[in-house]
Formats: structure tokens, sequence, C-alpha cells
């Protein structure tokens, strides 16, 4: 798979400034921090609480993305539209010079199609299943990315606690959670979630996710501007939302409004 394409498949995930200089919490080494108290944990489970339950019901966003990918730099623009309640996502990939589609994602309840026109291939994959490496991105659960493209916060399922830590020195908090298959370190400055390190247990994996900023409209929240780095996939994402309407009536595009290339291989995965 091209590098490009690579690339598109962890942005999926993410609609799901540089790197940050700031290193998230790693138990292998020492940093100033010490345990939470009570209050502390319980704040920053509320500041998670107050975004996931203002994430909007619908949305429609232009966005563009300068990334690297395999040490190739490159430039997309795009459009997404979602509807919570239906369960259905539609993102479209544009060459940023030609504007013409390099990558469609479309989500309707559980099928999961991605389109790659100029290759004319379609995959169909199923999102209670659907493992995102068979496409060259990073092995993590569906739900995850699923959650941060659509302005909330991920939480690991079936987590517990593992640790609440606070700076020594700064106005900065860790909240350690973890599962049978990954730790999620979610990084707060005064109460409010601003990086998100995801390692899966299994592969050493990791994802880093910088929300460098949310806007609000009305009681809704979205993430405006993001920053991925997967450093197994060679894959560094900025990621800026434009012309953002929240809870607006949007109709999704589903695959009844895509054009398709002749000659279309289908893959059903």
């Amino acid at each position: 798979m091209k590098a490009t394409s690579k690339a598109i498949i962890v942005i999926i995930g993410a609609l799901i400034c540089g790197c940050a200089k700031k290193t998230l919490y790693d138990d292998s080494t020492k940093r100033p921090y010490e345990p939470s108290d009570e209050k502390t944990l319980e704040s920053m489970v509320n500041g998670i609480a107050a975004i996931n339950k203002n994430s909007p019901g619908s949305y429609s966003v232009e966005f563009t993305v300068d990334g690297v990918s395999d040490r190739k730099k490159f430039k997309l623009q795009g459009n997404a539209q979602f509807n919570r309640k239906q369960r259905m996502m539609h993102a479209a990939f544009l060459d940023y010079i030609f504007n013409t589609p390099v990558t469609v994602f479309l989500l309707e309840g559980e099928a999961v199609r991605i389109l790659f026109p100029i290759e004319k291939k379609m995959y169909v994959d199923d999102a209670k299943i659907i493992n995102l490496a068979n496409y060259g991105g990073f092995s993590i659960n569906f739900d995850i990315l699923y959650d941060l493209a659509t302005g909330t916060i991920p939480l690991l399922h079936d987590c517990r606690i593992k640790q609440g830590l606070i700076a020594k020195e700064e106005s900065t908090s860790l909240l350690i959670l973890e599962n049978a298959g990954y730790i999620e370190t979610i990084s707060f400055n005064e109460n409010v979630p601003d990086k998100i390190l995801l390692i899966d247990k299994n592969t050493k994996e990791k994802l880093e996710i910088y929300i460098k900023k949310i806007i609000q409209q009305g009681a809704s929240r979205f993430f405006s501007s993001l920053k991925i780095i997967s450093k197994e996939n060679s894959v560094s994402l900025d990621i800026t939302f434009h012309r953002i309407l929240l809870n607006n009536p949007v109709r999704v595009k589903t695959i009844k409004d895509i054009k398709l290339p002749e000659n279309l291989q289908i893959i059903k995965m």
C-alpha cells in the first residue's frame, strides 16, 4: 500500500504546532509526578465526562491534513459528515492540488467501506471486528478511533483506573487506564484533556494523540486541531478542521451517493 494511503488509514481513526515538548508518562522512566489525591482523580474523570456528554450528535466539517509518512511529506484536504443516532459517517480525502478523491471512508451502522478510486478497489468490512492493520494502519480497536472521530475522549472498554498522577511543579495530571488489550494515558492541563497515549499490550505499538484546540458551539464541543503520531508506522499528522457545524441537520453521504469507478474490485474482508 502506498505511504499516503497508509497514512489516510491512520487519519480515519482520528476523524478521528509540531511535536509536543512534554512526554506522556511511561512506567519505565521516572517523571516528576506523584500519586494524585481523590479530589484530583475526580476532577480528571469529571473533565472527560463533561466533554463526552456534550459531544455532537451530528456534524459537517471540512479539513486539511499536513502529514509525513515514511519520511515523505504530503497534504490533503477533505470533508466529512456524521450522524450519531444513525451511526453514519462519510469522509472524503482529496488531493490538495488537483482536488481529486484519494480515499473515501463510509460507515453505515456496522458496515465499513473504504474506497480507493485510483486503485479501483473498495474494501468492505465490519466495524465490530475490523482490524485497521489489514489496511496498513495502526492495529487499534475501531471503537477507540470512532470515539475520537466523533468528538469524544476515547475510553477503554471494561477498563480499570490503574493510576492517577499529578505533577509536582505544574498544573498537569495524568489518568492511566488499563484493560485486557491496552493501556491508555490521558494527560490533563488544568483538568482539560490535551494528550492521549494508547499502547497495545500485545504488539507494543503506541499511538500518540495531541488535542491542540477544542471549539464549542452551543453545548457541544469538538476537536478542531489534532496531531497524531504513530512511530511504528512512520506517520505524523496535523489535522485542522474548518467550517465546523455541530448538531445541524446533515445528510450523510452513503455508497449510493458515490460515483464508483468502472471495473471496481470489491474486496470483502
